[in-house]
C-alpha cells in the first residue's frame, strides 16, 4: 500500500501521485514520446522491471499515462502520456533547471549511496572509517 501525506495541500496531493521514486523519471522519458516497456527499462538504468510495471500501472490509474496496443497477437503496447501527464513537462523542466543552477552550479554532485556491505560507498568502494573490517577469525584470536 502506498503511503500518503494525508494533507489538504496541493503539493502534498501532487507528491502522493508523482512523488514516489522513479515516477518523474518515467514521466521524463515519456515526454519524448510514446515508448515500449523495454525502451523505458533500457533508458532508466537501475529500475527493476517489477517496479517499472508498478509505477506505470499507478500512472495509468491516475490518468497520467495510457497504454495503447499496437498488436493483438502477441499483445504489444506503447505507453504514452495523457494531456494531464504532458502537463508535468513544466515540473520536470523546473526540477532540471533547479538542479543545474543550485546543485551542479555550485559544484555539488548527487548524494552518494552507501552500500550495505561493510559501510563502503557504492560508487567508490571506500571504507567508511578507513579501518579494515575485522573478520570472525581475527576477533576470536584477539
Amino acid at each position: 500500500m502506498r503511503k500518503s501525506y494525508e494533507q489538504d495541500c496541493p503539493v502534498a496531493v501532487a507528491l502522493d501521485i508523482v512523488g514516489e521514486r522513479w515516477t518523474l523519471l518515467i514521466v521524463k522519458e515519456l515526454l519524448s514520446g510514446p515508448a515500449r516497456f523495454t525502451q523505458i527499462l533500457q533508458q532508466l538504468h537501475g529500475i527493476p522491471s517489477n517496479l517499472l510495471i508498478d509505477r506505470l500501472s499507478s500512472l495509468e490509474e491516475q490518468g497520467l499515462v495510457e497504454r495503447v496496443y499496437y498488436s493483438e497477437r502477441p499483445p504489444r503496447a506503447l505507453y504514452q502520456l495523457t494531456p494531464p501527464g504532458r502537463a508535468l513537462r513544466g515540473v520536470v523542466e523546473a526540477l532540471r533547471s533547479w538542479c543545474v543552477k543550485h546543485v551542479w552550479g555550485r559544484g555539488l554532485s548527487a548524494p552518494r549511496r552507501r552500500s550495505k556491505a561493510r559501510g563502503r560507498h557504492a560508487s567508490t568502494g571506500a571504507r567508511r572509517n578507513g579501518r579494515r573490517p575485522t573478520t570472525r577469525r581475527q576477533t576470536a584470536s584477539a
